[in-house]
């Protein structure tokens, strides 16, 4: 093998390397970032939740109101 052939390969492994890195920097990323939707989507359904409850109570006052007269 020559010195310019093995000069390539060792860039070459060197460049898969690196992009195996970044690659799994980016996958860290994408898992935190995941996690993060997750748990807005959590919050999100609580809240809501929440405010049916709410929008049920006042709809049941509202019928019997109604019903009292």
């Amino acid at each position: 093998m020559t010195e310019a052939s093995k000069a390539t390969r060792e860039r070459a492994a060197a460049t898969i390397l690196e992009l195996e890195a970044k690659a799994h920097a980016v996958e860290l990323e994408t898992l935190a970032r995941a996690d993060e939707l997750k748990e807005q989507i959590k919050s999100a359904a609580i809240q809501t939740k929440s405010e049916v409850n709410r929008l049920n109570v006042s709809r049941e006052a509202i019928l019997k109101d109604a019903a009292a007269y």
